[in-house]
């Protein structure tokens, strides 16, 4: 994900709630304002921007963790049970 782009997004997307009265709009409304953005028909078929639905995932309300966990871009570990023992430490 682009941050640069990220930061433009959330720029963005808060005047799109400033231009609904403060209140962030149902997915489907954002999609329209995305569209008049872009030009680009957002359905089935093409994706939202991850950037633009990071941005509305945080101002619906959403931590940074979780915004990435629903977007499908969180790391997970190895699944090992180790713990978290330094790198080093094979033994």
């Amino acid at each position: 994900m682009n941050l640069k782009v990220v930061d433009e997004a959330t720029r963005w997307a808060r005047t799109v709630v400033a231009r609904n009265g403060g209140e962030v709009p149902d997915w489907g409304a954002y999609r329209k304002y995305l569209t008049e953005r872009t030009g680009v028909t957002y359905g089935a078929s093409v994706p939202v921007p991850r950037e633009y639905h990071y941005a509305y995932l945080r101002l619906k309300g959403h931590s940074h963790a979780n915004a990435l966990e629903r977007l499908g871009l969180r790391e997970t570990d190895g699944g090992g049970t180790s713990g978290s023992r330094p790198w080093w430490r094979f033994w």
